[in-house]
């Protein structure tokens, strides 16, 4: 799921398979412009632990999410979402929480992008 041309091939190999029940997403893979969304809230996690605040440390990730997400026209069905995510970030600030953060996003998104019902 580095870009677009990633949602495109999953959602024609769905559209071609009938038998896929369950389709399971990565977060954005490395791109020629940005490092992998793991990475971005890896680095993100860190800079929170030293001080950094929660919105400056994952703007990072939230500027490599719209970017994605208005490239496949779905920034306007996340961004109330996205901007909310440094108070669940707040709430839950495990490391497993702000990494399940770039699969969670992309699998909302995908789910938008192709009709096939998201589950969390």
């Amino acid at each position: 799921m580095a870009d677009e041309n990633g949602f495109l091939r999953i959602a024609e190999w769905l559209r071609e398979d009938e038998d896929i029940k369950a389709v399971v997403l990565s977060a954005g893979g490395r791109t020629d412009k940005s490092k992998k969304v793991t990475d971005i809230l890896v680095d993100a996690w860190q800079d929170i632990s030293r001080g950094k605040s929660v919105q400056k440390s994952l703007s990072p990730f939230i500027e490599r999410l719209s970017s994605d997400a208005g490239r496949v026209g779905l920034y306007n069905k996340i961004k109330d979402e996205l901007m909310m995510i440094g108070q669940e970030i707040e709430c839950d600030f495990s490391l497993d929480f702000v990494l399940s953060r770039g699969e969670y996003f992309y699998a909302k998104l995908f789910s938008e992008f192709s009709g096939i019902r998201f589950c969390d």
